[in-house]
């Protein structure tokens, strides 16, 4: 019987899912952003410095990290269709977070597009402003003018 590694982010993410942890609270221990929780679940590899600094955040020691990463000959085709699945769920999730940050820059630009029209002076409040008659302060003295 052979064996073969499962890609590391993958273990990663077993372990997180085994011990019930939050992404966002492992992001915090590692000072990174929860996104690249999720970005690190699609690594094939991680240096030996990056492998202590995950198992100190999980709470597991190196070698747990490495057995977790053993898969044998005979549980690959259950591993493979469970690899698959748990890329498409990784793949729907980004999309999930791209489609919000789309939406959130979308509002942006539409928010500096009404600047600028106000600035510019394209804009109808603006044109209102301009066309409000101006009254004269002191009666004497005539209108101040804009």
């Amino acid at each position: 019987m052979s064996t073969k590694k499962l890609p590391i982010g993958m273990a990663i993410k077993a372990i997180i899912q085994e011990k019930n942890l939050r992404p966002q609270d492992i992001a915090a221990k590692l000072r990174i952003s929860r996104q690249n929780i999720y970005l690190i679940y699609s690594r094939q590899e991680m240096s030996s410095t990056e492998q202590k600094k995950w198992a100190a955040a999980l709470e597991v020691s190196l070698q747990e990290l490495a057995n977790k990463r053993e898969i044998s000959s005979d549980d690959q085709p259950v591993q493979n269709a469970n690899y698959l699945m748990e890329q498409l769920a990784n793949i729907e999730m980004q999309f999930r977070e791209f489609r919000e940050q789309l939406q959130v820059k979308d509002n942006q630009i539409a928010s500096l597009q009404r600047m600028l029209e106000m600035t510019l002076g394209k804009s109808e409040d603006v044109i209102i402003f301009k066309t409000t008659p101006v009254l004269p302060i002191y009666p004497g003295l005539g209108a101040l003018e804009a």
